[in-house]
């Protein structure tokens, strides 16, 4: 069995549970507008009730967001975006989870 994943170095972390890095690609919406289409995000970090997106605009904070994480069966979650902040190739979209991923979820977007 390979080793667990490193948590990610943070800063004045108000975290209360590490976030693993993540490079997966997962589809994204605004939620109140089922009829928008999906768009691409790189997952940046990824931690059980939270998870950081890279996407081509901020997003507002409070913002509802409707997430697809592939695998075997396409996985839906709700997420509020708590930030947005600029990186040099888009932006860090900082949110928490409607519901809290399963070992299996978090294994399948780590690997």
């Amino acid at each position: 069995m390979p080793d667990p994943p490193t948590p990610q170095n943070a800063c004045a972390e108000k975290r209360t549970e590490p976030r693993y890095r993540s490079r997966k690609l997962v589809r994204v919406r605004r939620a109140m507008a089922p009829s928008a289409p999906f768009r691409l995000a790189i997952v940046q970090n990824v931690s059980t009730h939270g998870i950081g997106l890279l996407l081509a605009e901020p997003v507002q904070p409070e913002t509802v967001l409707e997430i697809e994480m592939p695998g075997q069966s396409i996985v839906k979650r709700f997420v509020r975006v708590v930030h947005s902040t600029k990186q040099a190739d888009g932006w860090l979209v900082g949110c928490s989870l409607n519901s809290s991923l399963s070992d299996g979820e978090l294994e399948r977007l780590l690997n």
